[in-house]
């Protein structure tokens, strides 16, 4: 496992910390982070957030249905007072609860983040979403053509191309790039410095161990899916499609997606297998084990 892979992570966890930081200093209703998205509803545990004048109170259940009837289980209670969590007494406080001020809700969101990685064993924030009950979203028109006149206007149709479908939480990464994580592979979406161009780009396969086999395996690829081309840098099996945004379609940009994401949910697992390394999430897995 690279560090630099390592490095990725963290700086993505950090960044889900700051942005959950900025929304509390201006929360308008309570909020609600929900994890891991794609779970049916009576699966996902969240976190309810609620600012109460200077004071920040966070509920966790255990599913997004609000059902506190469904326990936590005992590994997962010694991990939440390990945190600092309190237990709930079935009068004041009926579900598992953390609270601070909100002048240092900076380490509060530290301890969200923890509770998502080291209770729920979250991997990745992507995993989560952050829903405002008092936002509503825009509409989108997605089949509205549109001619951006700068990358901050194309950075901006980008954005909002992905809400109906991947909700407002899709943020942007240190890289200045956009994750999605659908399935066992993550899509990267970067609008290119130098042209008007969007750049679909994965982690299809980590630490591979048969540099040799993967080369094969990659020229194959190559002939075989037209759509993507595919390349082995260091020891990771990158896929890559660019797709030019001007003028932009949402409902282009939006249905590469999905076809980039489908070809690689299809195929990675076999290729890992093939070329002796491992999927994404696996091996961020390993590396948060071996720490």
């Amino acid at each position: 496992m690279s560090r630099g892979f390592d490095e990725t992570v963290e700086r993505a966890w950090q960044q889900f910390e700051r942005d959950l930081d900025e929304r509390l200093e201006a929360l308008p209703a309570d909020l609600v982070v929900v994890g891991p998205v794609g779970l049916d509803e009576s699966e996902q545990p969240s976190l309810r957030v609620q600012v109460l004048d200077d004071l920040v109170h966070v509920e966790a259940v255990r599913n997004l249905l609000g059902d506190r009837d469904h326990l936590f289980s005992a590994e997962q209670q010694r991990a939440l007072t390990a945190l600092g969590w309190e237990a709930p007494d079935h009068v004041d406080h009926p579900a598992w609860w953390i609270g601070g001020l909100l002048d240092d809700a900076e380490s509060l969101c530290r301890v969200l983040a923890d509770t998502w990685r080291s209770v729920f064993g979250v991997l990745h924030p992507g995993f989560l979403e952050v829903v405002d009950p008092g936002a509503q979203p825009p509409d989108a028109d997605v089949d509205e053509i549109a001619q951006p006149d700068s990358r901050e206007a194309l950075v901006e149709l980008v954005a909002a191309s992905l809400v109906p479908t991947y909700g407002h939480d899709v943020k942007r990464d240190d890289d200045g790039d956009f994750p999605v994580f659908t399935g066992v592979v993550p899509v990267w979406i970067r609008v290119l410095q130098d042209r008007p161009v969007l750049r679909f780009f994965s982690h299809v396969v980590c630490d591979v161990g048969n540099p040799a086999q993967a080369r094969i395996e990659i020229e194959i690829l190559n002939r075989q899916v037209p759509l993507l081309k595919f390349q082995l840098a260091g020891d990771t099996v990158l896929a890559s499609y660019e797709l030019p945004a001007d003028p932009f379609v949402a409902r282009q940009a939006v249905g590469v997606l999905e076809q980039v994401s489908d070809t690689l949910n299809e195929l990675a697992t076999d290729l890992a297998d093939r070329v002796g390394g491992q999927l994404f999430f696996d091996a961020v897995e390993e590396s948060t084990d071996e720490e």
